[in-house]
């Protein structure tokens, strides 16, 4: 009679609140499982496919076909190098996005002595929202890009108010990004269009900053010392109703994805 093993559990109920990053390392990892893993598996197998046939060439069992193999073989691997060098590239980009977003929340978290609450890696239709701060002076969300510098020097952004150009290469993916996390925000906690503020961090960046102030793009410390100046616009209980439909809401979504695994 087969003894029926007990149900692992984990020792706690509440689901695990997503943390600073969480998605990007996620989008590295998928990206390593399935990608870059697949393609090593293929070029393995195409080094076997070339030892096996020499090998039967060697011992004479096998000549003709060989080189057709061999030749096949040798594509093969060349496409796998390819494929190989791309994921470990894009792999590396959502591993230095985790890290600068990490880094931001560190900063961020200066500001809960104050009594600003910060939410991380909220989910939302398309992705997630990085970070979002709520307190008196009011709700804001928080876009972190992180590029790394070459040969030590810094990333130059600047900002004209329509988009983005990041060392001369100009886009306004940021931008629509920004302004559509601030609506999902605003959407969730039932706050008004000018409690919602959308940042675009850039870390470490030297910034030229010349658009309006619908959208703050700005380094991380200059983020900081702006929110000192931060008149009040929410009385504590907005701030209350803002905090509750947040927390509501992740631990909602951390239990459905706990649900699926």
């Amino acid at each position: 009679m087969a003894v029926k093993k007990p149900k692992r559990d984990l020792p706690f109920d509440q689901p695990l609140l997503p943390q600073a990053g969480q998605s990007t390392r996620e989008k590295r990892d998928k990206i390593l499982g399935e990608k870059v893993d697949l393609w090593v598996a293929m070029f393995a197998a195409a080094l076997m496919m070339i030892m096996v046939a020499w090998m039967l060439v060697l011992s004479k069992s096998v000549v003709q076909g060989a080189l057709s193999v061999t030749g096949v073989a040798v594509a093969l691997i060349g496409v796998c190098i390819i494929k190989i060098g791309r994921g470990m590239r894009e792999a590396r980009s959502y591993s230095l996005g985790a890290k600068g977003e990490v880094y931001v929340s560190q900063c961020l978290d200066k500001l809960k002595a104050n009594g600003w609450r910060l939410f991380e890696d909220v989910p939302n239709e398309k992705g997630n929202v990085d970070h979002v701060l709520v307190g008196p002076g009011g709700i804001f969300t928080i876009e972190t890009k992180t590029h790394s510098r070459k040969d030590g020097k810094k990333v130059e952004v600047t900002f004209d108010g329509q988009k983005v150009a990041i060392n001369g290469f100009e886009t306004d993916e940021p931008i629509r990004q920004a302004f559509a996390e601030a609506g999902f925000i605003k959407n969730l906690v039932g706050a008004t269009k000018a409690d919602v503020q959308p940042v675009l961090i850039y870390v470490g960046a030297i910034i030229n900053y010349r658009g309006d102030k619908q959208l703050w793009v700005m380094h991380e410390n200059k983020f900081l010392s702006w929110m000192e100046t931060q008149r009040k616009k929410l009385d504590p209980a907005q701030v209350s109703q803002a905090c509750t439909a947040l927390d509501g809401y992740i631990q909602g979504q951390a239990r459905a994805k706990l649900a699926q695994q």
